[in-house]
This record gives structure tokens, sequence and C-alpha cells, in this order.
């Protein structure tokens, strides 16, 4: 498998990104790299960048559809998450 290398550079431009495309929503996707660089079993930053990627296609997708971020169950979401770190190993 090829090891991807992602600068923090990158990173910062989906964070950029998703402030001018998401708006004040901007900030769930903010809190999300939070717990992911937070998170003992994350480990490079490539799996922060393809994690934070998903998550602003995810959300802008819910605002383009008119789902409500707020209404849907964290929970939920975590599992989604947990489920993505998992599924290819």
């Amino acid at each position: 498998m090829v090891q991807l290398h992602v600068s923090e550079y990158a990173i910062k431009s989906i964070l950029l990104s998703a402030r001018e495309s998401l708006g004040d929503k901007a900030v769930i996707i903010e809190r999300f790299y939070y717990d992911l660089v937070s998170d003992l079993n994350v480990t490079s930053l490539s799996t922060v960048h393809v994690h934070l990627e998903k998550a602003r296609r995810i959300l802008k997708w819910m605002l383009d559809n008119g789902v409500e971020p707020e209404k849907i169950d964290r929970d939920v979401l975590t599992r989604y998450i947990i489920y993505l770190k998992t599924e290819k190993k």
C-alpha cells in the first residue's frame, strides 16, 4: 500500500474551504478536526486529511439537500466515522 504524505497545509486548506463553503456550519468540521487530532488512535496526517475531507463533503451534501446537521444524531455520525476508520483494515 502507498503511504500518502500530507502536510499541515493540506489540512488547513480543507478547514479554509469549509469556512468558505459552509459558513457558520464550518465549526462542525473544526470541532471534528480537534477530535481527530486528540484521538490517540489517529497517528497520521493522511488519516486526518481523508476524514476531514469526507466530513466536509457529507456536511456540504446535507446543507445542499436541506438537512440540518443539528437534527442528526451525533451518536449515529460517531458510529459512521468509526466504521470509516475500520472498514478497510
